[in-house]
Protein backbone atom coordinates (compact mmCIF):
# COMPACT_ATOMS: atom_id res chain seq x y z
CA UNK A 1 0.00 0.00 0.00
CA UNK A 2 1.34 3.44 -0.62
CA UNK A 3 0.22 6.85 1.40
CA UNK A 4 -3.14 8.31 0.70
CA UNK A 5 -4.78 4.69 0.22
CA UNK A 6 -7.36 3.60 2.08
CA UNK A 7 -6.75 0.58 4.47
CA UNK A 8 -9.41 -1.66 3.46
CA UNK A 9 -10.98 -2.94 6.47
CA UNK A 10 -11.46 0.06 8.64
CA UNK A 11 -11.04 3.01 6.32
CA UNK A 12 -8.20 4.63 7.38
CA UNK A 13 -5.27 6.02 5.42
CA UNK A 14 -1.78 4.60 5.34
CA UNK A 15 0.18 6.64 8.03
CA UNK A 16 2.58 5.04 9.67
CA UNK A 17 6.00 4.20 7.70
CA UNK A 18 7.47 1.25 7.41
CA UNK A 19 10.98 0.32 7.09
CA UNK A 20 13.09 0.94 3.52
CA UNK A 21 10.77 4.36 3.19
CA UNK A 22 7.49 1.65 2.53
CA UNK A 23 3.91 2.80 4.22
CA UNK A 24 2.22 -0.10 6.19
CA UNK A 25 -1.52 -0.11 7.20
CA UNK A 26 -2.07 0.78 10.60
CA UNK A 27 -5.81 0.04 11.51
CA UNK A 28 -5.99 1.25 15.07
CA UNK A 29 -4.44 4.93 14.18
CA UNK A 30 -6.36 6.86 11.34
CA UNK A 31 -5.86 10.27 10.66
CA UNK A 32 -4.59 10.86 14.31
CA UNK A 33 -7.15 8.76 15.53
CA UNK A 34 -6.09 6.25 18.25
CA UNK A 35 -7.42 3.09 19.48
CA UNK A 36 -6.64 1.06 22.90
CA UNK A 37 -8.06 -2.11 22.93
CA UNK A 38 -7.40 -2.90 26.48
CA UNK A 39 -9.02 0.54 27.16
CA UNK A 40 -12.14 -0.86 24.78
CA UNK A 41 -12.36 -3.81 26.43
CA UNK A 42 -12.20 -2.18 29.79
CA UNK A 43 -15.10 0.03 28.85
CA UNK A 44 -17.13 -3.50 27.50
CA UNK A 45 -16.58 -4.83 30.63
CA UNK A 46 -18.27 -2.00 32.64
CA UNK A 47 -20.90 -1.81 30.04
CA UNK A 48 -21.61 -5.39 30.56
CA UNK A 49 -21.52 -4.89 34.38
CA UNK A 50 -23.95 -2.12 34.50
CA UNK A 51 -26.45 -4.53 32.57
CA UNK A 52 -25.78 -7.20 34.42
CA UNK A 53 -26.56 -4.66 37.71
CA UNK A 54 -29.22 -3.00 36.32
CA UNK A 55 -31.68 -6.21 35.80
CA UNK A 56 -30.50 -7.54 38.62
CA UNK A 57 -31.51 -4.30 40.89
CA UNK A 58 -34.82 -4.85 38.99
CA UNK A 59 -35.26 -8.24 40.07
CA UNK A 60 -35.02 -7.62 43.74
CA UNK A 61 -36.81 -4.54 43.35
CA UNK A 62 -40.21 -4.95 41.65
CA UNK A 63 -41.84 -6.71 44.32
CA UNK A 64 -41.73 -3.62 46.48
CA UNK A 65 -43.43 -1.92 43.80
CA UNK A 66 -46.77 -4.03 43.71
CA UNK A 67 -49.40 -2.07 45.46
CA UNK A 68 -52.25 -4.37 46.25
CA UNK A 69 -55.87 -3.76 45.09
CA UNK A 70 -57.17 -2.82 48.58
CA UNK A 71 -54.83 -0.30 49.56
CA UNK A 72 -56.20 1.90 46.57
CA UNK A 73 -59.35 1.90 49.00
CA UNK A 74 -63.32 1.21 47.90
CA UNK A 75 -64.05 4.24 45.44
CA UNK A 76 -65.30 4.43 42.23
CA UNK A 77 -61.50 5.48 41.21
CA UNK A 78 -59.82 2.66 43.56
CA UNK A 79 -59.87 -0.13 40.31
CA UNK A 80 -58.79 2.43 37.81
CA UNK A 81 -56.04 3.56 40.00
CA UNK A 82 -54.89 0.24 40.60
CA UNK A 83 -54.69 -0.24 36.80
CA UNK A 84 -52.52 2.64 36.23
CA UNK A 85 -50.30 1.69 38.95
CA UNK A 86 -49.80 -1.97 37.38
CA UNK A 87 -49.38 -0.63 33.68
CA UNK A 88 -46.61 1.93 34.77
CA UNK A 89 -45.30 -0.84 36.84
CA UNK A 90 -45.16 -2.78 33.58
CA UNK A 91 -43.89 0.26 31.35
CA UNK A 92 -41.29 0.56 34.03
CA UNK A 93 -39.85 -2.91 33.41
CA UNK A 94 -40.40 -2.64 29.68
CA UNK A 95 -37.78 -0.14 29.79
CA UNK A 96 -35.34 -1.29 32.34
CA UNK A 97 -35.59 -4.37 29.96
CA UNK A 98 -34.68 -2.14 27.26
CA UNK A 99 -31.96 -0.22 28.88
CA UNK A 100 -29.79 -3.44 30.42
CA UNK A 101 -30.24 -5.25 26.89
CA UNK A 102 -28.80 -1.44 25.52
CA UNK A 103 -25.91 -1.75 27.65
CA UNK A 104 -25.51 -5.79 27.31
CA UNK A 105 -25.53 -5.50 23.02
CA UNK A 106 -22.96 -2.50 23.31
CA UNK A 107 -20.83 -4.26 25.70
CA UNK A 108 -20.81 -7.21 23.32
CA UNK A 109 -20.11 -4.83 20.41
CA UNK A 110 -17.31 -2.92 22.17
CA UNK A 111 -15.59 -6.57 22.96
CA UNK A 112 -16.26 -6.94 19.06
CA UNK A 113 -14.45 -3.87 18.51
CA UNK A 114 -11.18 -4.09 21.07
CA UNK A 115 -11.00 -7.52 19.27
CA UNK A 116 -10.68 -6.25 16.02
CA UNK A 117 -8.29 -3.36 16.81
CA UNK A 118 -6.28 -6.28 19.01
CA UNK A 119 -6.29 -7.86 15.45
CA UNK A 120 -5.57 -5.29 13.39
CA UNK A 121 -2.01 -4.33 15.59
CA UNK A 122 -1.07 -7.77 15.64
CA UNK A 123 -1.43 -7.75 11.59
CA UNK A 124 0.57 -4.28 11.34
CA UNK A 125 3.52 -5.99 14.04
CA UNK A 126 3.67 -8.98 11.52
CA UNK A 127 4.15 -6.75 8.46
CA UNK A 128 6.46 -4.54 10.31
CA UNK A 129 8.59 -7.49 11.22
CA UNK A 130 8.08 -9.04 7.52
CA UNK A 131 9.42 -5.69 6.85
CA UNK A 132 12.56 -5.43 9.22
CA UNK A 133 13.24 -8.80 8.06
CA UNK A 134 13.23 -8.06 4.22
CA UNK A 135 15.17 -4.25 4.41
CA UNK A 136 17.93 -5.82 6.55
CA UNK A 137 21.51 -5.83 5.81
CA UNK A 138 23.01 -9.19 4.62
Amino acid sequence: MTHGQKYPRVGGTCAVEGGGGRRLPSPAMSNGFSAQPAEIAKLAGASTKAADAIGDLWSRTRADLLVPVAAFGDTAQSDPAHQGHEATAEAAEAAIAVLAATYERDGDRLYGAAFSYQQGDQHTATLYRKVGAADAPA
